[in-house]
C-alpha cells in the first residue's frame, strides 16, 4: 500500500552555474562547513555549534547555535570576504525565539559594542533588543557606519533572506519575494583586511583568530 509518511529531500544540491559566477563561498553545511566553491574559505566549528537537521529533515545537514559566549560560533578566513562596493548574501535561518540584543548571524569585523577599532567591514545584526527584526550594517570609514534597513523573522521557523548591496541600493528578498530597496549615502564598504568571518556571532576582541565573541545568534543557519 503506498505510505504518506514523508519523504527527505536530497541533503546534497548542486548550485545552478548563473549562481556560481562571481561566487566567493557557499556553505552548504552538508556534515560540516567546508566552503564548496573551492576557495578555500572553510570554516572552523566551535563546540557550541552542533550539526542538525536542515529544513526538509535531513540529519546532519544544518547548524544549530547555541547562543553560548564560550564557543557558538564559526570562524572563516576573512582575506577574500572584503567587498568594496558590491556583494549579495543568501542564507537560510531559523532564529529562537529569546534572541540577546544585536545577535549577530554573520560579522566581518564591525562595530565590537564598545568601541569601533576600524577599520571595520559589513555584519547582519538584530536591531538591539527589537527580537528577530535584523538589519544590514556596514561601514564606510573607520567609526562611521550605515544601516541597510531591516527584517523580521518569525521565532522557530525556516526563513530565506537575500540581501543585494549595488552602489549606493540595498535590496531585500524574503523568501524569494522582494522586499524594498534601501538607499544609502555611500556607496563605499570598508575592508577589515585578514580579520574572520565570524558566523553566530561578533568578533567582539577584533582579532584573528577570534578569542572573544558578543551578541550570540541562537538558532539554525545553512546553506550560505
Amino acid at each position: 500500500a503506498p505510505t504518506l509518511a514523508p519523504t527527505l529531500q536530497p541533503s546534497v544540491f548542486i548550485l545552478e552555474s548563473s549562481l556560481q559566477n562571481g561566487l566567493v563561498a557557499y556553505f552548504p553545511f552538508n556534515g560540516n562547513a567546508r566552503d564548496e566553491t573551492g576557495n578555500g574559505n572553510n570554516g572552523v566549528v566551535k563546540a557550541g555549534v552542533t550539526l542538525t537537521r536542515d529544513r526538509f529533515g535531513n540529519p546532519n545537514s544544518a547548524y544549530n547555535f547555541s547562543g553560548s559566549t564560550a564557543n557558538s560560533w564559526i570562524e572563516v578566513p576573512g582575506s577574500q570576504l572584503n567587498f568594496n562596493f558590491a556583494m549579495t548574501i543568501s542564507v537560510w535561518v531559523k532564529p529562537s525565539p529569546g534572541m540577546k540584543s544585536y545577535s549577530r548571524i554573520m560579522d566581518k569585523g564591525t562595530w565590537n559594542g564598545n568601541t569601533n577599532v576600524g577599520p571595520a567591514s559589513w555584519c547582519i545584526q538584530q536591531r538591539g533588543t527589537n527580537t528577530n527584526k535584523f538589519q544590514f550594517l556596514f561601514n564606510y570609514a573607520s567609526g562611521s557606519y550605515l544601516n541597510g534597513g531591516d527584517f523580521s523573522l518569525t521565532a522557530n521557523v525556516w526563513t530565506h533572506i537575500v540581501m543585494s548591496k549595488q552602489g549606493k541600493s540595498l535590496k531585500y528578498y524574503v523568501n524569494g519575494v522582494f522586499q524594498a530597496t534601501y538607499n544609502v549615502s555611500s556607496s563605499v564598504i570598508a575592508s577589515s583586511g585578514a580579520l574572520p568571518l565570524v558566523i553566530g556571532a561578533n568578533n567582539y576582541g577584533y582579532s584573528n583568530p577570534v578569542t572573544t565573541i558578543d551578541s550570540p545568534f541562537t538558532g539554525r543557519l545553512d546553506d550560505i
